[in-house]
């Protein structure tokens, strides 16, 4: 009679494990997946923008910026205009940001400076876009240089949704038309503030081109070459930016030495210089020698000749050349990613700035065709060349040593006539700052902090910056749950979440990490029995211990859990009695049938 009951448990198991029981891991998260990490904050680290902030500088914005900003007539450093046009700049760098530009009128001749706030700890370098908005006394100025104001202007629009490493400063000069007085000004009080500037963007005078000339030679942009500068300086932001025109939009600009610039110190980047700052460059146009308008009535922003969509693609390309800057992350080369469909006997040529002696690795997959790749150093000398063949997914085309700075470009192109879609990949190391220390082992004031804890949460101090924790607090949101364990579980530190239950155990997160069990797996030692019914029954949730019988009734700790009984009360007597309160509905009825039927045959049996 014995041997029966235990065939009966035996079949009752079976009728209780339906196929479509839930395994181990029933939280859906594959024991084998490692955890992702969780960055809370939106500060941008290790991301590349830069596209995306060229793509969103519109031309018409550009255009309708300075049409309102010549709506005021002409505006000398001290008219009433000037003062209404002072007080419009103010309004629009805080409307364009929602707020998030902080900006103060700075020295006597007022000029307008805005500071879009890095999150990296200060002494780091900044970032400066600028122009001037007086002009002379008959002229209502479009082009000269409300231009450079709007788009000025365009691109704190277009930065302001990010939260950047670096401060970014948005400047609107006045008095450049007497004597560059207003930036000369500025230029002092920010270098007596102990602001370091990575590069001034300087923007005086865009909308005529020469037509004559090539279509990537549209816009100029001088570099300084004066004796003190270095590469980095400057010749490397004007080669970036032509390097972002090029890449992401429609070439038009050339980058030329402040030598061969005419009008270098005639604008307020050579104020910078007089203060010690030599990290400038200027953008102007390639029509000056045609420009009729200068400093006349006629310079108004529908003039015939005017063209937008230089200012357009200058301040795309100033956004972008910053955003790149800033993408940067510690321990990581500097990534380039261009996808494009190369027509049939088409080719796409990527210009590619190097500061420093690196190995310019390239990869690439590609659909169809025979694509081919040739690199060429900045003297134009070929350096290498390679053939594809069949459809490749990740193949490396070259690793080749360059040696000298300069803009580099890579040609691909459809020699065999067939079209296909390539997706080309160029890793390269920088020393923007022209210090000898690659970048990758930078990253700018944070450097040395990335080997220190000063909170013992296992996060180094470098990186609780990056993402907003507290480098001195190892609980930044008081939630009792150490910053390391929420960023390894993927919780944000910086949200209370330790009553939460994401796996469904009925364990809190708090719990989970007092007691070492898995927050994002409700079985955290994949035994077949949740955390939680295992706490509830005094059974160890990171031991397998579904094979014990914990109260010795011959039915493992396993069974007991997927017939609903408890592992911790014996379930049958000596005389195979069930006992156990805990026995589901289903068994009891399927057990008293079973007795109905076996009193039946008992009584059949002894009546034959």
């Amino acid at each position: 009679m014995y041997c029966q009951r235990i065939a009966l448990i035996v079949l009752l198991l079976a009728f209780l494990s339906p196929a479509g029981l839930v395994c181990p891991g029933a939280s859906g998260q594959d024991p084998d997946t490692p955890k992702g990490l969780a960055l809370p904050s939106q500060r941008v680290y290790g991301a590349d923008f830069s596209k995306e902030v060229f793509d969103a500088v519109s031309e018409g914005i550009c255009n309708q910026l300075v049409v309102d900003l010549t709506a005021y007539g002409p505006r000398p450093s001290s008219s009433s205009a000037n003062e209404q046009a002072r007080s419009w700049i103010q309004d629009q760098l805080r409307s364009v940001s929602n707020g998030r530009i902080q900006v103060e009128v700075l020295g006597g001749r007022m000029s307008v400076v805005g500071r879009l706030p890095g999150w990296v700890p200060q002494p780091a370098p900044a970032f400066i876009v600028g122009g001037h908005y007086d002009t002379v006394s008959v002229s209502p100025g479009a082009n000269d240089d409300a231009v450079g104001v709007a788009a000025m202007l365009e691109v704190a629009r277009v930065m302001s949704p990010y939260e950047w490493p670096l401060d970014i400063y948005f400047c609107a000069w006045n008095a450049e038309e007497i004597g560059l007085l207003g930036s000369n000004e500025a230029a002092a009080i920010l270098n007596a503030r102990g602001v370091s500037i990575l590069q001034y963007f300087n923007i005086d005078m865009l909308l005529v081109a020469d037509n004559e000339a090539l279509s990537d030679a549209r816009v100029l942009v001088a570099y300084n070459k004066d004796s003190e500068a270095t590469y980095q300086d400057s010749q490397y932001y004007a080669e970036l930016m032509k390097m972002m025109s090029n890449n992401l939009g429609t070439s038009l600009i050339k980058t030329v030495s402040s030598k061969s610039a005419s009008f270098w110190w005639a604008s307020d980047h050579a104020s910078f210089i007089g203060n010690g700052y030599e990290q400038v460059l200027f953008a102007f146009e390639s029509g000056a020698d045609s420009d009729d308008a200068y400093h006349t009535s006629a310079d108004t922003w529908d003039n015939p000749s005017y063209n937008f969509t230089l200012a357009q693609e200058t301040s795309a390309s100033i956004a972008a050349s910053m955003a790149f800057t800033m993408a940067h992350s510690y321990g990581e080369p500097a990534n380039l990613m261009a996808t494009d469909v190369i027509s049939r006997y088409g080719s796409e040529t990527y210009y590619v700035a190097i500061t420093t002696p690196t190995v310019l690795a390239v990869t690439a997959c590609w659909s169809l065709g025979s694509p081919q790749f040739t690199l060429y150093a900045p003297s134009g000398t070929l350096l290498e060349t390679f053939l594809g063949n069949a459809p490749q997914l990740n193949q490396t085309v070259f690793n080749v040593t360059v040696a000298t700075n300069g803009l580099y470009r890579l040609k691909v192109s459809n020699p065999n006539g067939s079209q296909s879609s390539v997706q080309t990949k160029i890793q390269y190391d920088t020393d923007i700052e022209g210090d000898g220390i690659s970048d990758r082992y930078q990253y700018w004031t944070l450097t040395g902090l990335y080997n220190t804890d000063s909170d013992g949460d296992s996060l180094n101090d470098a990186y609780e910056i990056i993402i907003g924790t507290l480098p001195m607090n190892p609980d930044s949101d008081s939630d009792s749950l150490p910053d390391g364990w929420e960023i390894t579980n993927g919780f944000n530190p910086l949200v209370p979440d330790s009553l939460l239950d994401p796996d469904g155990d009925g364990l809190n997160n708090l719990y989970e990490f007092r007691n070492g069990t898995d927050p994002r797996n409700n079985d955290s030692e994949f035994d077949g029995m949740p955390d939680g019914w295992e706490v509830e029954y005094g059974l160890d949730p990171l031991f397998d211990d579904s094979a014990f019988d914990a109260d010795m009734d011959g039915i493992t700790n396993l069974e007991e859990y997927l017939m609903g009984l408890d592992p911790q009360v014996s379930d049958m007597r000596t005389s195979g009695i069930y006992t156990d309160v805990a026995i589901p509905i289903a068994l009891i009825g399927f057990i008293s049938t079973a007795a109905v039927a076996a009193s039946w045959l008992a009584r059949k049996n002894w009546k034959t």
